[in-house]
């Protein structure tokens, strides 16, 4: 394989492991700052998910860069 062959196949795999690290640093990142708001007031998570299409009462209140 020369380098014209190759680049697309590291361009591919570049971006995947990118995006797969965006995602793991959104849900790593929302579930700590849901953790550390429940800490400091004295709360115990017990059951969490995360919501897409039914999100119930707050379809209409979350913002749109918010995990639901």
């Amino acid at each position: 394989m020369d380098m014209d062959d190759l680049f697309p196949v590291l361009a591919m795999v570049s971006f995947l492991a990118v995006a797969v690290l965006g995602v793991a640093w959104h849900f790593g990142r929302s579930s700590s700052l849901l953790e550390g708001w429940a800490r400091r007031n004295g709360y115990r998570i017990i059951d969490k998910e995360y919501r897409t299409f039914f999100r119930g009462p707050f379809l209409w209140t979350t913002g749109k860069d918010q995990t639901q």
